[in-house]
C-alpha cells in the first residue's frame, strides 16, 4: 500500500472513531484528553497489529485523533466530573 494509501486509510479509521465518539458524547471524551489519546491510539494499534501497514495506518488514526481532540477541546470546550459535587461541569474556551 502507498503512503497515500495509509494516511487515506489512516484518516478514515479515525474518523470512524470520532462519530462513535460524537454519538456517546464528545465534550466529556475530550475532558480527558491524555486518558482518550492513549486508549484510542493503543486501540487501533491492537485492532490493526500484525502488519507493518495496519501499524502505520494505526499510527496516522492516533494522530488525527490526537489532533482531532486538541482542537475540540480549543474550540468547542470541554465537559470534566466533579467528584465533590458529583455533576459534569462545563469548560468553555
Amino acid at each position: 500500500m502507498s503512503v497515500i494509501g495509509i494516511l487515506f486509510m489512516g484518516f478514515l479509521v479515525a474518523t470512524a472513531f470520532i462519530v462513535v465518539c460524537c454519538r456517546i458524547n464528545l465534550k466529556r471524551i475530550v475532558g480527558y484528553p491524555v486518558l482518550a489519546d492513549l486508549t484510542a491510539t493503543a486501540m487501533f494499534c491492537i485492532l490493526m497489529a500484525g502488519t507493518l501497514t495496519g501499524m502505520s495506518v494505526a499510527i496516522v488514526a492516533g494522530l488525527v485523533f490526537s489532533a482531532v481532540v486538541t482542537i475540540v477541546r480549543k474550540t468547542m470546550g470541554y465537559e470534566r466530573f466533579n467528584l465533590t459535587t458529583r455533576t459534569w461541569v462545563v469548560y468553555t474556551n
